[in-house]
């Protein structure tokens, strides 16, 4: 028998994709330690590296070239990645609290999650543009920065901050701005405002760096306003106490750094600012599975809240997390008591500080360039993930349940279902569940089952019940009751209860929005997670729809977008874009739900959910069974994001060749075969292929757009010809959907 990969002894959480976390992934996919899950809990998928923001600014890099992808980073590093913001932190049952997911046990968390300006003292903020959170700030400026340069007079800003931050925003907007403005041929000039309540800009850099800084902003015409405290923002102006009023088209904040304030309410040892205080270790004072990097960390004596720190900190940190399992102390953070920093002024020029000395020029960028380059290409790495050692075997058969323990913990933290129909369910567990059937109905029943597809279990939990409700509705009935089987990877007591916790709240909510009562269910031990429903469902016998109903001159309608298939395995290849795998996953959260009535309410002749054997497998089961012949236009059918581009490169699910050959035996190609590489794409929770009459094909496709199938389509329909088989024509060879 074979052996099983190591079970999972300790969690290990981190929450946020800093500068320190993404080193502690990379450290990972290059060795992994043995019985270490590690789970990544971050907001933002494309987090920013700070020392190349300046000149991302200023229009010198893209978006793609100062942004780390976490996606394939913790994919090389075998992490779940939760697409989620920690909201709370409960010490006592080792938990992050997080927004739209249940919690997550830890063992071990380490924090990461920057800072953000004070904005506390100032009313009126919600006008201003904060620095950080950045791609909130690179959002709002997105959609400001069109009506700043569609102006027919001089633009103003204002940045409140006299910091590094706030001095580089400046002179990279300011570049930015004039850069636009000649490219559109507008000769409109340009004023910046910099106010700080401070008695000088840079008090943290040396007077050589401040002079030269004061001559790069003289050269921009941006102007310094000293010992100015700014306590109000309004819509076109900044205001101090004392009267002082400055006119801007837009104010940013770069002042001085925040901690959220729920770290207040977690029990954790903080400084006076509410930033979490750690030794020279980087762990909490208070509590030592906690520890904390970058701008959120406290150390004693403090350190400035910059990248630079939170650089140095991440092999630090990496090396601790290597040793959490073993007795040997965590490694020591030693800060340096100089830094070297390289100060962007907009127009690939810098300025070297270092002590009391000070340089600049050119080359200084330069410099700056290489530095930062050679950092992001750090983490652009992929395919370092080793391969995973075995442990001994594990029991099998009724041995590899999972504790009553664990089950009646986690069902005991969901509310069970008490309806009148339940005679035996999770209220009263026996060794079935009994439910009375609704008079006058037939039972439409069906069972899903499949191993994990994405490395969070809530979101496969969502997903999978979603794609099983799927095979329900089409046929038109209700999905009323479900049976859930879960194999969970081996790992101690407290890690099996999480991944129950996480794959079952997230079935539960799916479930839930539905109507469905779950009723019991199998679990057990396996190599890795997997889940399934069976569903009962019932119909009334005459709106039942089958496959085989299909008629002459009917139109084919796909209600969902493909390529699902195609995003899934560049996923695992670490080549998709984050934007196009979240479209993805929202596509597959979508229910059939709505879809299915409708196609009901307008009498469809036939319908299936489009799943593992692609569009073209799932049309040939209704061809054959109906015993028509169908035409369709590959070249008209919707398809996601990113999708065919992996097609393109060759990026296919395992099942897409077998569906490709499956479909050569019914399907004249009349086209080539790169244009319908499409149609053998495998789904996971696809959409609904209906049947309607031509007449009514317009109706349906309006109704639904407006319950939300936003892509819904006319791909092809029934037409004369041989029986059980299907045409590939485009559009303009004469085939017509409509």
């Amino acid at each position: 028998m074979m052996n099983t990969p190591h079970p999972v002894e300790h969690d290990l959480v981190l929450v946020g994709g800093g500068h320190s976390h993404v080193e502690v992934l990379r450290q990972f996919a290059m060795h992994r330690p043995e019985g270490v899950r590690l789970t990544l809990i971050s907001r933002d998928i494309e987090t920013p590296y700070s020392g190349m923001l300046p000149g991302y600014l200023a229009g010198h890099y893209t978006f793609e070239d100062c942004h780390v992808d976490l996606a394939p980073l913790a994919l090389a590093a075998g992490a779940r990645l939760y697409q989620s913001r920690a909201v709370g932190l409960d010490l006592l049952t080792g938990r992050v609290l997080c927004t739209d997911r249940p919690s997550v046990s830890f063992d071990t968390a380490s924090f990461d999650i920057g800072s953000t300006p004070n904005l506390a003292s100032i009313k009126g903020h919600e006008h201003a543009l904060a620095i950080k959170p950045v791609h909130a700030f690179l959002e709002r400026w997105e959609r400001l920065e069109p009506d700043l340069l569609a102006l027919d007079r001089e633009i103003e800003l204002a940045i409140v901050g006299g910091g590094t931050g706030g001095i580089e925003v400046a002179l990279c907007l300011h570049h930015r701005l004039s850069t636009a403005l000649e490219t559109a041929q507008k000769s409109l000039g340009i004023t910046i405002h910099v106010i700080t309540d401070k008695a000088d800009i840079l008090t943290n850099h040396s007077a050589a760096v401040r002079k030269r800084l004061r001559a790069a902003l003289r050269r921009k015409n941006v102007q310094v306003h000293t010992r100015q405290k700014v306590d109000r923002i309004t819509q076109n102006a900044v205001h101090g106490s004392d009267g002082f009023r400055l006119s801007a088209d837009a104010t940013v904040i770069s002042t001085h750094a925040s901690a959220p304030g729920w770290l207040r309410d977690t029990g954790l040892a903080l400084d006076g600012a509410g930033f979490i205080r750690v030794n020279n270790q980087l762990q909490s004072v208070s509590d030592p599975r906690v520890f904390a990097a970058g701008d959120i960390a406290s150390l004693d004596p403090p350190l400035a809240k910059n990248g630079v720190y939170a650089v140095r900190q991440g092999p630090v940190l990496a090396e601790t997390m290597f040793r959490i399992r073993s007795t040997a102390p965590p490694a020591v953070f030693s800060p340096q008591k100089r830094t070297l920093a390289l100060i962007s002024t907009g127009d690939l020029n810098a300025i070297a500080s270092y002590g009391p000395f000070a340089v600049e020029g050119a080359w200084v960028w330069r410099l700056k360039n290489w530095i930062d380059q050679r950092w992001m290409d750090k983490y652009r790495l992929l395919g370092m993930g080793s391969a995973t050692e075995m442990s001994p075997m594990r029991c099998g058969g009724c041995g590899a349940k999972v504790s009553a323990d664990i089950l009646g913990q986690v069902l005991s933290e969901f509310q069970t279902d008490m309806d009148d129909d339940i005679l035996v369910g999770l209220a009263t567990p026996d060794d079935a569940a009994v439910t009375r059937p609704p008079q006058g109905k037939v039972a439409v029943q069906t069972v899903d089952h499949f191993r994990t597809f994405i490395d969070d279990p809530y979101l496969f939990g969502r997903i999978a019940s979603t794609h099983a409700l799927s095979d329900i509705y089409a046929m038109g009935a209700d999905p009323s009751t479900a049976l859930a089987i879960v194999t969970l990877p081996f790992a101690n007591e407290a890690a099996l209860a999480d991944d129950l916790r996480q794959v079952l709240t997230g079935a539960r909510e799916t479930l839930h929005d539905a109507g469905v009562r779950l009723v019991g269910g199998h679990t057990g031990e396996g190599s890795e997670l997997s889940f399934g429903l069976s569903v009962t469902g019932y119909a009334d016998e005459d709106q039942v729809m089958k496959k085989s109903g299909m008629r002459e001159g009917d139109v084919l309608v796909l209600t969902k977008p493909l390529g699902t298939g195609a995003l899934l395995a560049g996923w695992m290849q670490g080549s998709v874009k984050n934007d196009d795998l979240q479209t993805a996953i929202a596509s597959m959260r979508v229910s059939n739900r709505d879809a299915a009535r409708i196609f009901v309410a307008n009498e469809a002749s036939a319908c299936t959910d489009v799943t593992g054997f692609g569009l073209i497998g799932h049309l040939g089961e209704m061809v054959r069974a109906s015993g028509v012949h169908a035409v369709i236009d590959p070249l008209g059918i919707p398809i996601l994001p990113g999708a065919a581009a992996m097609l393109r490169q060759g990026v296919q699910s395992t099942l897409h060749p077998g569906n490709r050959d499956a479909a050569s035996r019914y399907t004249n190609m009349g086209i080539d075969l790169a244009d319908a590489d499409i149609l053998f794409d495998p789904q996971t929770s696809g959409g609904l292929l209906g049947a309607v009459l031509d007449q009514s094909v317009e109706n349906v496709i309006e109704v639904l757009r407006q319950s939300g199938a936003f892509h819904a389509a006319a791909i092809g329909r029934v037409t004369e010809g041989e029986p059980g088989r299907i045409s590939l024509k485009r559009h303009r060879a004469g085939i017509s959907p409509l």
